[in-house]
């Protein structure tokens, strides 16, 4: 407004006050709109859950779990196995591998009521019964038998020999103990009760402990193999999750390929940690998420997880804001043919050419949405854009290289028994136990995802040095 001559002290008054009112004026509509900025991005922060974000479902508040699916409407039939089911039956082994075989014959004729002789049918109805019959511990004394030498009087000490385990446990209850401890996430007190439980073997936690460090320098050469072999693969998925270090902030990385699935604790989430594990020029293509810590690898051999960007996309449509809401649904619809038309390839046709021609649509109508979304100038949006535009690279090699898929699910399914072993032993404490963990979860992962015994593995990688001989081998050997 103008400011008009005066007509009286009073009138000059109320138009400096007038100014003052509307500076003041200003200045709270200022903050009203910086605090509802703030609002709605802590209104966001609240909402991200493991559906719409790169957060661990461990974290979901009890409100943000996966919405229910409609309910079917009731069929009429009763639960369970329907009338034509085929069933599931336990396979018969071959008589001659039972244990013990129990004759059954009828007492009495069912027409006449007449004794019936014994005498075995030459096809018998069979039914077998699988238990597990008592343990006991098989024990082997070692004596140390001391001989007086017929010509001098000395008394000769027998030594024990090599194959003499150092403690009083052999390898295959060694192994064991190790492989439930790490295989299936029991403490060391569980394991303690569980030896003497089921196997009447008593042990202190001391020795549970002596036994842990024992297996795990047994099998330090097999993990140097794994090691070695993933830093050659042609293809590797990798992830990493946090992992307390004595009070400290740690994290346990995995790398997962075709063969081998290695382990790896490091105090560090870094590009140096990555190294540590991938060794300094891996010459394969890796499969991430949008971690900085990769970006040291080329973007050429990069595939950058689609399902990690579906959750974020999946963010941008659960914000409060139009102009989000809009962004996030269309890189949506994006990620959804994409995985159908992967789904297609993988299950079906097996047509990379197809596979090709069906995602060339998607490839322009991702690069425009970037685009826009890099214009807008929207906090997240243009980030995230600008992000993804610089690492296109990294975004389409699942559909021109043979063994690359477009999501990281190998590596995070390979996290999934260390994040509950994580949530039971709070961490590592000290080098060794690092080294347990990481070596014993390489073995057990790797062998089954080879389909191999872990406990006979075990076992063989424990006995191995007591008989001079080298550890067992993880990578299968290619010999006819």
């Amino acid at each position: 407004m103008e400011p008009s001559t005066p007509s009286c002290p009073r009138c000059r008054v109320l138009e400096v006050l007038i100014v003052d009112l509307e500076e003041k004026i200003g200045e709270l509509a200022q903050a009203c709109e910086s605090q509802q900025r703030a609002i709605e991005e802590l209104k966001a922060r609240l909402g991200k859950s493991s559906r719409n974000s790169s957060k661990p479902p461990s974290t979901d508040l009890p409100g943000q779990k996966k919405k229910k699916k409609r309910r079917k409407r009731r069929s009429g039939r009763r639960p369970g196995g329907q009338p034509g089911h085929p069933g599931t039956n336990r396979d018969l082994i071959p008589s001659e591998q039972a244990d013990e075989i129990v004759e059954h014959f009828p007492e009495q004729c069912e027409h006449c009521g007449g004794g019936l002789p014994e005498t075995p049918s030459d096809d018998p109805l069979r039914k077998q019964v699988w238990e597990i019959p008592p343990i006991t511990p098989y024990v082997t004394e070692h004596r140390l038998n001391v001989v007086t030498c017929p010509g001098c009087g000395t008394h000769n000490v027998a030594a024990f020999g090599p194959e003499v385990p150092r403690g009083s446990f052999g390898a295959r209850a060694e192994a064991t103990c190790a492989y439930l401890g790490a295989g299936f996430r029991l403490s060391v007190r569980e394991r303690q009760r569980l030896f003497e439980d089921l196997f009447g073997l008593k042990m202190s936690t001391g020795t549970v402990k002596t036994i842990d460090n024992r297996v795990s320098v047994n099998v330090a050469a097999v993990y140097e193999e794994a090691c070695t072999w993933l830093r050659q693969a042609a293809v590797a998925h990798a992830d990493e999750t946090s992992w307390p270090l004595g009070g400290q902030r740690g994290w346990l990385w995995v790398a997962v390929t075709e063969v081998v699935t290695v382990f790896q604790v490091d105090p560090a989430r870094s590009a140096a940690a990555f190294r540590n594990l991938f060794g300094p020029d891996f010459p394969g293509i890796l499969i991430t998420d949008r971690l900085a810590s990769y970006d040291g690898h080329p973007e050429d051999d990069r595939q950058l997880c689609w399902a990690h960007l579906e959750r974020q996309f999946q963010g941008f449509a659960d914000h409060s804001a139009a102009e989000v809401q809009g962004f996030g649904r269309c890189g949506l619809s994006i990620t959804e043919r994409l995985f159908r038309a992967w789904g297609t390839y993988r299950d079906e046709h097996h047509d990379r050419s197809r596979l090709q021609r069906d995602i060339q649509p998607l490839r322009g109508d991702l690069a425009a949405l970037l685009i826009t979304g890099a214009l807008t100038g929207v906090k997240g949006i243009a980030g995230f854009s600008e992000n993804l535009i610089q690492r296109a690279g990294g975004l389409w090699t699942f559909a021109e290289v043979n063994g690359v898929e477009p999501t990281n699910n190998n590596a995070e399914r390979a996290l999934r028994p260390a994040v509950l072993w994580r949530k039971g032993s709070f961490g590592s404490r000290s080098e060794r136990g690092c080294r347990f963990v990481e070596r014993l979860l390489t073995v057990i992962a790797t062998l089954r995802s080879q389909g191999r015994d872990v406990l006979a593995f075990l076992a063989e990688a424990c006995a191995a040095p007591l008989r001079g001989l080298d550890p067992p081998s993880l990578v299968p050997s290619t010999d006819s």
